[in-house]
């Protein structure tokens, strides 16, 4: 519906528009009620096939039971088919008013059970019969009569003389055993519980689309292990019991040795009701141990997405700079930022990333992390991606510094006279990591040397624009640093040009200083382009210089670029270094070790991949793949390249070690780093605690959905199983032994011995 409103807009509202929010909170309500579905499945499929081997056991015995029946009207001559329609009919007239008494009393159990095993209010809740109830009872009913009607096809095949000899003879192995089918069912479940646990999750994404999806074939997973457990277990009954009975033949008593040579000759009832009372007992444990399961796992999403105990959104002080010194006043915490770009591959289209810059030194201390979420421990990470010692520190600047000054000259023509035709902008750091930019001047058109200046005091007046009033604040301290020149045309359109330069000079309280004579371009580098390498290139002029110099600079470039032409000080700055989610690796075809570039808005990025992660705590690799790389060295990268000045920090990590559930303490200690981030200096925004979070997601019907009233639920129905099918068992057991018990009265045995 929404997508239809937006495309009614789009098609007949001249420059509409829509923007809502109603679409993302639909979508995590569907990924939550896909997360709760899982474990609702998983139960249901280990329920519904332990019912299904108890069904087929049941049905199993009855049908032994009656094997002398059956033998009898072969005999008369009935066909197999008759005697098969015989028993479909006495399932269906018992299945139909099980089936109506089932319907008229369950939304009664229901409403008892709702207060009994779920909270108090459930008990007054609403309760009636949905038609996909009672078609699941009826598909229930009609299990239990093909079963008995299959059961009854496969003893109809003995008439009374096969019925005779067979009840002479010692039991025959089934046929599962004598051909060790079971063995080879073990190999194939084995194979299918490998690639199942090579999979990892049971949420898969549809072909062509970013919807999650359950497979349910993983979700067999835990079926097929109990399958294998009952059939290893129906393996080797009859070899202990055969094994106990020799033991225990010569000291034992003989009621002891009777009992146990008597199930040892046919073990496969008995074995079968321990394999049910096995099952029913794992899914038992598997109950006891669910809601902590869960309530691990809603922990942990909650953790994930915080981050840390505490994570804290700001402004960073509206001042462009790589860290907020956060961490100076607020103990046990690291800075971090978080961005987007693409990937630069060949090929149509660009895969968006996330990119997440942290405080790599700090992290490793304040993060919330799980070993299964990289082969590496997050410290490992955190260093690899350490700030580089070889990175350029760009060019200091002489204490005092109050203004920078530069020759510069250009042979380009405009279609004006003195036009300018290139401007020139140094961009410098100050003592406190703040980065701002310098305007010297523009250079026109009058083939001649011209010196441009422009003061490096920063004062800020209204709207944030720089302003020489001298009654502003100075914002700016030493010591400063020049990170690069920025060069670039004035004239529309795209145009090559050429800026000779010359005599960089600092101006300062003691007089002027020559910081770069720049007679050669030696110890100079380009800002390069990692777009369109090659647009940039510096060198050096012998043939133009000033009067009294050797030389000078030339500075040329051509259009194209999406970066700062320019250059900074120093030698080529090396990629920067970056763990990324394995779907880059798969994107991009590079492994470890690999330089890839990034793509950002106004600059382009060199990556130097370092390690791999498939998890990041905060950052979701099912929307998108990420990059994790150390802000710092992000942050210097993004000022040397970039047209524009680029932020830093925009929140802060906080530990405190609290104890799950400590809701108060946890709210108390984020109010109290809240007004100390305030008292530094920055603005604050939204607020993400841990406990808070997993609180509010706890209320969620989604999320605490009476796990354990269902499970408790569960439990009692196998339980009656499990008692109804040894009750059933124990009936039949002693009707077919009757002469066997005379016997052994007879011999002397005691009522209690033969119990």
């Amino acid at each position: 519906s929404l997508q239809r409103v937006r495309r009614d807009v789009t098609n007949n509202l001249a420059n509409g528009s829509t923007s809502t929010g109603l679409i993302r909170i639909l979508e995590d309500h569907e990924e939550q009620l896909l997360l709760a579905r899982i474990p609702l499945f998983l139960m249901v499929f280990l329920v519904t096939g332990i019912l299904a081997y108890y069904l087929t056991i049941t049905a199993g015995m009855v049908i032994r039971a009656r094997a002398g029946e059956i033998a009898m009207l072969k005999s008369r001559g009935a066909t197999t088919i008759q005697i098969g329609i015989l028993t479909l009919v006495e399932g269906l007239l018992l299945a139909g008013p099980a089936l109506i008494a089932g319907a008229l009393l369950s939304p009664l159990l229901a409403k008892g059970l709702g207060g009994l095993v779920f909270d108090s209010e459930s008990a007054g809740a609403p309760v009636s019969l949905s038609w996909q109830a009672f078609g699941m009872g009826a598909a229930g009913a009609a299990l239990a009569v093909i079963v008995l009607s299959l059961a009854t096809l496969a003893a109809a095949n003995k008439g009374i003389v096969e019925f005779r000899q067979s009840g002479a003879r010692p039991a025959r192995t089934p046929f599962v055993h004598r051909y060790y089918l079971d063995l080879l069912a073990l190999v194939v479940i084995a194979f299918l519980w490998w690639q199942i646990s090579s999979r990892g999750t049971v949420l898969t994404r549809s072909l062509g689309g970013r919807e999650l999806e359950i497979d349910f074939a993983l979700l067999l997973g835990p079926a097929l292990g109990l399958i294998a457990l009952g059939l290893l277990v129906m393996r080797l009954f009859p070899l202990a019991l055969g094994i106990s009975a020799r033991i225990v033949g010569p000291v034992g008593p003989g009621w002891l040795v009777q009992g146990l040579r008597r199930i040892a000759r046919d073990p496969i009832a008995p074995g079968s009701l321990v394999a049910l009372l096995m099952l029913a007992t794992a899914l038992g444990v598997v109950g006891s141990a669910f809601s902590a399961t869960l309530n691990r796992s809603l922990g942990d999403r909650v953790r994930y997405d915080t981050g840390a105990d505490i994570r804290i959104q700001h402004d960073n002080g509206r001042i462009s700079r790589a860290f907020a010194d956060l961490s100076d006043v607020l103990p046990d915490s690291a800075e971090a930022m978080r961005t987007e770009g693409s990937l630069l591959t060949e090929g149509f289209g660009s895969q968006r990333v996330s990119v997440l810059a942290v405080d790599s030194p700090r992290l490793a201390d304040v993060a919330w992390w799980r070993d299964d979420f990289a082969d590496d421990a997050l410290p490992d990470l955190m260093q690899k991606i350490g700030p580089n010692p070889d990175s350029p520190q760009g060019l200091p600047l002489p204490e005092g510094t109050t203004a920078l000054s530069l020759w510069a000259m250009t042979t380009q023509t405009g279609p004006f006279p003195r036009e300018p035709l290139v401007g020139v902008t140094a961009r410098i750091r100050d003592g406190s990591g703040r980065f701002y930019d310098v305007q010297l001047g523009d250079v026109r058109e009058t083939r001649q040397w011209q010196l441009l200046e422009g003061s490096t005091v920063l004062r800020l007046g209204r709207g944030g624009r720089p302003t020489d009033d001298l009654n502003v604040t100075r914002l700016d301290v030493g010591p400063h640093t020049l990170i690069n020149l920025q060069i670039a045309g004035r004239t529309s359109g795209d145009r090559p040009g050429v800026l000779f330069i010359d005599g960089l000079t600092a101006h300062t309280g003691a007089g002027e200083v020559v910081i770069a004579d720049l007679n050669t371009a030696d110890g100079w580098s380009v800002i390069e382009d990692y777009v369109r390498p090659g647009l940039y290139s510096v060198e050096t002029s012998r043939n133009v210089a000033r009067p009294g110099t050797t030389g000078s600079s030339v500075f040329s470039w051509a259009p194209g670029g999406i970066g700062a032409p320019g250059l900074w000080p120093g030698a080529n700055a090396p990629a920067v270094r970056a763990l990324v989610s394995p779907e880059i690796l798969e994107a991009t075809d590079s492994k470890v070790g690999d330089q890839i570039s990034l793509g950002m808005s106004t600059f382009a990025l060199p990556i130097h991949i370092v390690g791999v992660t498939e998890f990041f705590p905060t950052v979701d690799p099912r929307m998108q793949p990420f990059v994790v790389t150390d802000m710092s060295e992000f942050v210097e990268y993004a000022n040397r390249h970039s047209r524009r000045i680029f932020g830093g920090s925009g929140e802060v990590w906080i530990d405190r070690n609290i104890a799950p559930g400590n809701l108060s303490q946890a709210l108390s200690e984020a109010e109290a780093a809240v007004s100390t981030a305030d008292g530094a200096g920055v603005t604050t925004g939204k607020v993400y605690v841990v406990e808070e979070e997993a609180a509010l997601r706890g209320k969620q019907p989604l999320a605490n959905a009476g796990w354990g009233g269902l499970l408790v639920i569960m439990f009692l129905a196998l339980a009656l199983a499990s008692a109804t099918g040894i009750a059933l068992y124990c009936w039949l057991d002693t009707r077919e032994r009757q002469t066997e018990f005379a016997l052994l009265r007879t011999l002397g045995s005691t009522r209690g011995q033969l119990n």
